[in-house]
């Protein structure tokens, strides 16, 4: 168990002991809004509910930083992945 104080830190020191295994965030929308404006962060697996739901925090809009590379349908959700745009990766 670690105790960082940033998002940043958090992902460099899961990377460092990761022995090459990934890195998952698991947020509440604050931390996913900070990781997916991170240099560090360059894939994303998101699970998407169908439906309209009611809710006070919801993920954020990924934008034209991010593009959609696979999805998986299953009953009632969506499996998608997303990685950075080579543009994005470059500003």
């Amino acid at each position: 168990l670690r105790w960082t104080n940033s998002l940043d830190h958090a992902i460099e020191t899961g990377v460092l002991f990761s022995f090459g295994c990934p890195v998952y965030i698991i947020g509440g929308a604050e931390v996913y809004r900070q990781a997916i404006q991170s240099p560090l962060v360059d894939h994303i697996v998101a699970s998407e509910v169908e439906g309209d739901h009611e809710g006070d925090a919801f993920f954020p809009e990924l934008g034209d930083a991010w593009s959609l590379v696979s999805k998986t349908d299953f009953q009632g959700f969506s499996v998608c992945n997303y990685r950075r745009t080579a543009a994005a990766t470059l500003s």
